[in-house]
């Protein structure tokens, strides 16, 4: 993508933030359960595509950008262990670039095609 200057109007995709808890189990033992943060809008871009190995079969991941304000990564306290659901698709934060004052933008990378 190139660095142009992003707008109001390029925010046209809604996304909503989770963080896992544990919870415990019937049974017995703990599980994760996903619990959503909030959400945003956003502007969203992927960034090619590759294959892996992983537990002796293939998957196909791929990078997907968001770009939100700035200002929700602060208040949300977002980072790499949460996770990112864009229609009903789980993605894996993988880095949280915020430039800093002046820019009102953040942008965060994630992964999709892999397990969250």
């Amino acid at each position: 993508m190139s660095r142009r200057r992003t707008g109001a109007g390029d925010l046209n995709q809604r996304i909503r933030f989770e963080r896992a808890t544990e919870t415990e189990l019937p049974g017995g033992g703990y599980g994760k359960t996903w619990a959503p943060i909030g959400s945003a809008k956003a502007e969203r871009w992927i960034d090619g595509a590759r294959e892996r190995s992983a537990a002796m079969r293939e998957e196909a991941t791929s990078m997907v950008h968001f770009r939100i304000y700035r200002q929700l990564v602060n208040r949300l306290s977002l980072d790499t262990t949460m996770r990112v659901v864009w229609r009903g698709q789980a993605l894996n934060i993988r880095a949280i670039a915020d430039p800093g004052p002046p820019d009102r933008f953040a942008v965060i990378d994630c992964e999709a095609g892999v397990p969250t």
